[in-house]
């Protein structure tokens, strides 16, 4: 009988220890990756843009929020610190409440790389060219305010690590 209490009791201590979410700003981010093609093999050349819908799901707006945005690439040749920032942008933001979105696009950049081949050197001969250039890696997504992160997105769960160890990644990661 009194281990039974004893659960009981201790039950009601780790539900009552467990702070409730208290957030008063309820937001959803979604991100659709845009991509133009500008290409002839072997060469790629693609342009890459985010729209990112911003949806307040409370009923007090968001005022005074800052919606940064970052694009990520990928060095084709090998060495280390393969995974760089390409390009990154901030958007002042203010959303009302009760299920409002805001849709903002991002600014296009440009991704060119050469795919491995081989050229024509003699009448039997070929010679091999290895791939080359930056491609695109993956993007992160934070709505800011009051300089804490409210929100966040991301393409692949290693670009939080990578900003995390400023920027030093020597491995190369999974692609998204």
């Amino acid at each position: 009988m009194k281990t039974i209490l004893g659960l009981c009791v201790c039950g009601v201590l780790a539900f009552t220890v467990c702070p409730a979410r208290a957030s008063s700003d309820f937001l959803n981010l979604e991100v659709e990756i845009k991509t133009e093609n500008h290409d002839a093999p072997p060469n790629e050349d693609r342009s890459k843009w985010l729209i990112v819908r911003v949806t307040n799901e409370s009923a007090a707006a968001l005022e005074g929020a800052t919606l940064r945005w970052k694009l990520f690439r990928e060095t084709l040749e090998a060495g280390p610190n393969r995974i760089a920032l390409e390009k990154s942008g901030e958007e002042r933001l203010s959303v009302q409440g009760g299920g409002q979105f805001v849709d903002i696009t991002t600014a296009k950049v440009e991704f060119k790389w050469t795919l491995p081949h081989s050229i024509r050197t003699g009448r039997r001969y070929f010679r091999r060219i290895p791939e080359s250039g930056s491609r695109y890696y993956g993007y992160l997504v934070e709505v800011v305010k009051d300089g804490k992160v409210i929100a966040e997105a991301m393409s692949n769960g290693s670009l939080r690590a990578w900003e995390k160890s400023g920027g030093s990644s020597t491995s190369s990661t999974t692609r998204p």
